[in-house]
């Protein structure tokens, strides 16, 4: 893989960013979405699910985007995106999003606030009905 470069102007190894992610995402979440399979790719990385579905998650100015794709016939569609995503939540949001029978992707996302460093962030709400 190519080097990129971070929001400092380092040149980082993609393939190291990629672990980043991995390690980030959590041991017990890469198993429960893909069974541990992992694809790397110069952006992030792609976690295949089943039936054409993937999560793909990519690091873009120090946040993730989590998408669920589902591909079949060399067409690509993607299912939901939600960007933002800080990388304590990234486990929880790719967990939904692997769930294609389970949850709609994206839930309803409204805003916290974090009083330490004056951020807004993304907080998923469940909505009536949901599990």
């Amino acid at each position: 893989m190519n080097e990129t470069t971070n929001n400092g102007g380092q040149k980082v190894n993609a393939l190291e960013q990629a672990k980043v992610i991995v390690s980030q995402l959590g041991r017990n979440n890469l198993l429960a979405i893909s069974g541990g399979r992992v694809t790397y790719r110069e952006t992030g990385i792609t976690l295949p699910v089943s039936y054409g579905y993937s999560v793909t998650i990519d690091l873009e100015n120090d946040l993730y985007i989590v998408r669920r794709v589902f591909k079949r016939g060399g067409k690509v569609t993607i299912k939901g995106e939600v960007k933002g995503v800080y990388c304590d939540q990234l486990g929880e949001i790719a967990y939904q999003a692997h769930a294609y029978k389970s949850y709609e992707f994206p839930r309803q996302l409204e805003e916290g606030f974090d009083c330490s460093t004056g951020r807004t962030y993304p907080l998923l709400v469940s909505r009536k009905g949901d599990k």
